[in-house]
């Protein structure tokens, strides 16, 4: 019921809810909670069988506008719905305000005085016109969601929903149920029927910062969400379609060694929980992950880290690296491959050019 609920609140303008604190398989507050974070303006008015002062007080701290039992007066009702119905356009007069006021304020701070500040901006603009996915790359605190955020503003739609998700925030354990939601009874501790966060997207804007923290086989499910655009909750036997731009961030640099020769490999730096870590994309068609084990002053060494999909004893793969920087566009790279159970030099040590 309500996986068809929310879809309407993103077509419609819907000025009004009126909520049963009873609902099958998830409360009424919770629904209440979902509809107050992603949908501020909508007015909700809850109703319940029994008049408990509780149930009401709790209903009010959840951002209900009031609270009646199921005997209600009508006119009570109509008096209720005219009084939220004001409420609503002020607020939507409050908010327009603000974000004509937040709009300028982020136009300032990206652009600055800068030249690229102001390409930046104008590139945004460019890009909000398109449905395309976007991956935007950069250190943390460079700014990141505050791009997602404009490209979101400049779409054209500032009042559909934009979710913002950290992946390096959330337990592994986690990510799956926090993404894609998942049915009551799933696993041990679902008590409720919790949605997604790309259910809460739909119609708007998910960002999904850290991208390069995303378990591997989550991916397969996200590359569905894209191109499909169906998820499945976790326990769930029925794709839900789901509508929304994703707008993926990552603070990771890669590089491309012997690039267009048979030799050519990728590698992708990114940072887990403080630490350099690398995922080199290898000619020998695997992608071992590496973490830093050690640093000198023209030095880095990495050694293998925990890799998804990869059986380290039996398949031949690159076990360890280290890059000595000559100067400022040569490193040389000693690697160190497993092969039949043991690890082994690649072959001598190679220097490549940075282009």
């Amino acid at each position: 019921m309500l996986g068809a609920a929310l879809p309407v609140l993103n077509r419609e303008d819907v000025d009004l809810v009126l909520l049963d604190v009873r609902l099958p398989g998830i409360s009424g507050f919770e629904v209440l909670r979902i509809i107050k974070e992603n949908y501020s303006l909508v007015e909700v008015i809850m109703i319940s069988a029994i008049n408990e002062i509780e149930t009401a007080v709790q209903a009010m701290k959840h951002g209900a506008y009031h609270y009646v039992t199921k005997d209600f007066d009508y006119d009570q009702l109509r008096a209720l719905v005219r009084n939220a119905s004001e409420r609503q356009d002020l607020n939507r007069q409050v908010m327009t305000l603000s974000a004509q006021v937040a709009d300028q304020t982020e136009r300032e701070f990206i652009v600055g005085p800068s030249r690229v500040g102001r390409e930046i901006v104008d590139l945004v603009a460019k890009i909000a016109k398109l449905s395309a996915t976007v991956l935007i790359l950069g250190e943390s605190g460079t700014g990141k969601e505050l791009l997602a955020r404009l490209i979101h503003r400049e779409a054209g739609d500032p009042e559909s929903p934009f979710i913002a998700v950290n992946l390096a925030a959330i337990p592994r354990d986690l990510a799956e149920s926090t993404l894609f939601g998942h049915e009551r009874g799933s696993f041990t501790g679902a008590h409720r029927q919790q949605l997604g966060k790309f259910e809460l997207a739909s119609g708007g804007t998910l960002f999904l910062d850290e991208i390069g923290d995303l378990r591997l086989d989550l991916q397969a499910k996200l590359l569905r969400a894209i191109q499909e655009g169906e998820i499945e909750r976790v326990g769930g036997t029925k794709p839900i379609k789901t509508e929304f731009r994703l707008i993926a961030g990552d603070s990771v640099i890669q590089e491309t060694f012997a690039g267009g020769t048979p030799m050519e490999m990728l590698s992708v730096y990114h940072d887990v929980n403080g630490k350099l870590s690398m995922t080199h994309y290898c000619m020998l068609r695997n992608q071992p992950r590496m973490k830093l084990v050690k640093q000198t002053a023209n030095s880095l060494t990495f050694d293998l880290a925990p890799t998804p999909g990869l059986n380290v004893q039996k398949d031949m793969h690159m076990h360890g690296a280290t890059y000595t920087f000559i100067d400022a566009n040569h490193f040389q790279l000693e690697g160190v491959s497993w092969k039949d159970g043991k690890s082994a030099p690649c072959g001598p040590p190679v220097i490549f050019t940075r282009k």
